[in-house]
C-alpha cells in the first residue's frame, strides 16, 4: 500500500490522468484483498479509490476499464451492504451496446438483498446458459452466493435460487 501511495505522489492526474486513475484502481483492489486491519475500513478505502478511478475512466472513452472498475466497485459495495450504491453504479448496464454480465450479476444481488425479488429473479433466471468470462452464468452466480454467504450476507431466497441454478447447470 505504501508503495502504491508513493507512486501517487509521482503520478498525478495532471501529468498522466490514465496512469493516475489506474494506480487508484489498483490501490482499491489492494485494500479489498488486504488481510489485516479493520475489514469495513479497508472496504471503504477500496471504494474511495475505485470511485476516484471511475471519475477518469468514462464508459464513452474507455469502456473496458470503466466496466472493470464498476464491477469491482459494485462488488465491494455488496460486501459493505450498500445495495443502493450498487444499483447506482450499475444503473446504466441495460443501456450498454453489449450488456456487462459481470455488472449485471452484482445488480441482481443488490436487488435480491433489497427484497426486489421479482427484479432479481428476472436477471438471475434470464441469463441462464450465457457465458460470463468463460464460465456459465449459473456457475458465476452460485460462486457469488458462496462468497456472499462467507461474508455473512444472505437472503432467504438464495436457497430457492440456488436450486434453480443448480438444476439449470445440470441440464447443460
Amino acid at each position: 500500500i505504501a508503495c502504491r501511495q508513493a507512486a501517487l505522489e509521482v503520478i498525478t492526474k495532471e501529468n498522466d490522468p490514465e496512469a493516475w486513475a489506474q494506480a487508484h484502481a489498483d490501490l482499491g483492489l489492494v485494500w479489498l484483498d488486504l488481510p489485516g486491519g479493520e475489514r469495513d475500513e479497508n472496504l471503504a478505502k477500496a471504494i474511495e479509490c475505485l470511485k476516484v478511478a471511475l471519475g477518469v475512466f468514462a464508459l464513452d472513452d474507455n469502456p473496458q476499464r470503466a466496466l472493470g472498475i464498476q464491477v469491482n466497485l459494485s462488488w465491494i459495495q455488496l460486501l459493505r451492504q450498500d445495495y443502493d450504491g450498487v444499483l447506482s453504479v450499475t444503473a446504466g448496464v441495460k443501456d450498454l451496446p453489449k450488456p456487462s454480465l459481470p455488472l449485471e450479476t452484482n445488480r441482481a444481488h443488490a436487488m435480491l438483498m433489497l427484497d426486489r425479488i421479482d427484479d432479481a429473479k428476472e436477471i438471475y433466471l434470464g441469463h441462464i446458459g450465457e457465458d460470463v468470462d468463460g464460465k456459465r452464468w449459473e456457475e458465476v452466480i452460485l460462486a457469488d452466493f458462496d462468497a456472499l454467504e462467507a461474508e455473512g450476507i444472505t437472503h432467504p431466497q438464495m436457497k430457492d435460487l440456488r436450486a434453480k441454478l443448480k438444476s439449470a447447470r445440470s441440464e447443460k
